[in-house]
Parts: C-alpha cells; structure tokens; sequence
C-alpha cells in the first residue's frame, strides 16, 4: 500500500476517533424522543436567533462570507457604512472575486483567512468606497 495512502488512512481514522471522544456511555447511542428533538431544535433555534441579533444590532460593520467567499451576512452597521441593502448584495458578492482587491494587492490576505484561518487587518488604507462592485457584482 502506498505510503500516502496509509497515512491519509490514518489521518481519517484519528478524525473519527474523535469525534467519538463526547461519548460517556451506551446512553449516547440511543435514540432521542420525537419530543427531545424538539426541544433540541428549538433550542437550537433559539441560539441562533440570539446570535443573529447579535451579530445584527452589532455598533461593528460585521461581514460574513461562506468557506467559499460569497457573502451570507451583512449587518445594519456595514450596510449603513456601504450605503447598500441586503438584496444588493447577499449570494450575488463573492470577496474572493473581487477585481478591486485583486487591484489593490490585498487579495492574498483575504485569502489567508479562507485558507489558512488567518486574522488580517487592513490598516492605513484608502478605500475608495465608489469603487466597489456592488451593482457590478462579479460572479
């Protein structure tokens, strides 16, 4: 067997492995009622809509893309700052297509945040806020 192969093998195991390392007891394997996984999912509902108010009623410009750079949350404050709506800009954006940033050499710090995890700042730029594409989106 390849030495790769074995090793990405291995890698995969020790994954799964842990994952299981939450599990107390047999317990666990049990299945839910219908009425825990409701509670469950209310639950989780309800921390999500904390959440988004959070991240939403935040004084922060608060931008969010998915793993593959295209924008999924804008909150009030970012949108008041770009003087853009949701609409405008939300599934139709992707930062990772972005002319301007690629224009203005940034485009390898954004993409050390999706690929390496990266926090970056952008300080003592001048963005010019007529240059960006929101209604020229790039797709």
């Amino acid at each position: 067997m390849d030495k790769s192969v074995l090793e990405q093998r291995i890698s995969d195991l020790e994954i799964e492995l842990s994952k299981l390392k939450h599990i107390k007891s047999a317990e666990d394997f049990i299945p839910q009622s219908p009425i825990e996984n409701a509670k469950k999912k209310d639950e989780d509902f309800q921390a999500l809509s904390i959440m988004a108010n959070i991240v939403e009623r935040s004084p922060n410009a608060l931008w969010i893309s998915d793993q593959h750079g295209s924008l999924t949350i804008l909150n009030r404050a970012c949108r008041d700052i770009l003087r853009i709506k949701e609409e405008e800009v939300i599934g139709k954006y992707n930062i990772l297509k972005d002319n301007i940033l690629e224009s203005q050499d940034v485009m390898p710090q954004v993409k050390d945040v999706f690929e390496k995890g990266k926090t970056v700042h952008f300080t003592g730029r001048n963005f010019d806020m007529g240059e960006l594409p929101f209604g020229k989106i790039a797709i």
